[in-house]
Order: structure tokens, then sequence, then C-alpha cells
């Protein structure tokens, strides 16, 4: 599958503040990003290919939203907040961890 300048699906860039967004297609086929630190990427997601372009910002440093961040938005990481909110009590991340797709030979996440 294509996106957006016809990069194909599994893809990965860098941002200006050093987190990568990868781009997948869920479970349902629908895309999907989630920006995190590059040692997350490292650990999980080294087998989606980076390109070489970078993006100027991101979910990550503009939004603060990430597989790692707290949902609440605070951009603090998830366990670590102390605001109040439901996300925060709860420790939901702004984004999903998705790894319901598949590549040959994906390190799944053990929970």
């Amino acid at each position: 599958m294509k996106h957006g300048r016809n990069n194909d699906l599994p893809f990965a860039k860098k941002c200006s503040c050093g987190a990568i967004t990868v781009m997948v297609l869920d479970g349902d086929g629908r895309e999907r990003s989630m920006s995190m630190p590059e040692e997350t990427y490292n650990e999980y997601f080294s087998e989606i290919p980076l390109e070489s372009d970078q993006f100027g910002n991101c979910n990550y440093c503009v939004n603060k939203w990430g597989v790692d961040l707290c949902g609440c938005g605070s951009g603090d990481k998830v366990g670590e907040c102390e605001n109040n909110y439901d996300h925060c009590k709860s420790k939901v991340a702004a984004q999903e961890l998705i790894t319901e797709y598949i590549l040959p030979s994906f390190k799944a996440i053990e929970e």
C-alpha cells in the first residue's frame, strides 16, 4: 500500500526532535501512526525502513502523543505523570503500541 508521497507501509521517519514515527496498517487495514523514542524503535521496530527524509515536527514533540507518553497530553512518561486525570491514574499511553501487523521476523512485545 502507498501512503502520502508514495511511501510503502510500513515505514518510519525521524523527526527533528529525535523521535521516530512508525506508520503501519492495523488489523482492520487502517493506517496508524506511532511516535516513540529512538530506543523503542530500535528495540521493536528496527525492521521497518527508516526513510532518509525527516519530519520537521511530529505528534511526539508537538502534541505530546507517543507510545510511552501519558494519555493526558502532559508529555510525561506513562506511570510518571502526576496529573490526576483518568488516563494518568490508569497509566494509558497517548498512542497504542500496535503489534497486530505482520513482518517476517517481527519481535513481538511480551507483556
